[in-house]
């Protein structure tokens, strides 16, 4: 399986009333075809290039 990372931005926000717990929406292409989403809580990554590097970790890919 190929996966594409397209980018990635803040999802899910406030869990529990806390400003600081929230969720990344790490959005890819798997072989090309179609999109999805992976996500990555904000306690595993602190930026969009941390969600990024996490989401293809996830998904089985080198960095």
């Amino acid at each position: 399986m190929s996966v594409n990372v397209i980018g990635a931005g803040i999802g899910a926000q406030y869990f529990g009333g806390d400003p600081e717990h929230y969720e990344w929406r790490v959005s890819y292409e798997r072989d090309g075809n179609g999109r999805y989403f992976h996500t990555v809580s904000s306690r595993r990554a602190r930026n969009s290039a941390e969600a990024i590097s996490v989401a293809k970790r996830d998904l089985g890919q080198q960095d």
